[in-house]
């Protein structure tokens, strides 16, 4: 569950990583969260829709690859190995915390509310 988590927050978090690191003579990174581009909004739907699957595929690839840079590469793993340990860390007290066990405990009901829904 924390590794799902641990790449939920990584991928959040790569926009401002981004942002942060000096730009390469390429020009800026690309933004990877772009929230607007849906193909009705485009002159060219067909297009902007092929286009848009091309950039998905693309950013899975990039997904797929850093990964495995991280499997191959013995710093990149070390590297990685501190994050999740941090992350883990940080998940236990955030979960020991009054507010978020309270929070828990609603979203455990919530989803038995649901789970209850589904059953009939």
């Amino acid at each position: 569950m924390y590794q799902k988590l641990l790449l939920c927050s990584l991928c959040a978090a790569f926009p401002l990583l981004l942002s942060a690191a000096p730009e390469a003579a390429a020009g800026p990174q690309p933004q990877l969260n772009r929230k607007e581009l849906d193909p009705s909004l485009f002159a060219d739907r067909a297009a902007a829709e092929t286009l848009l699957k091309e950039r998905r595929e693309l950013i899975l690839k990039m997904h797929r690859t850093r990964m495995e840079l991280i499997r191959k590469d013995p710093k990149l793993k070390r590297i990685h190995a501190q994050i999740t340990a941090l992350y883990r860390e940080l998940a236990l007290e955030l979960d020991s915390k009054r507010e978020m066990t309270l929070l828990s405990g609603d979203l455990r009901s919530l989803d038995a509310k649901i789970d209850s829904l589904q059953k009939k």
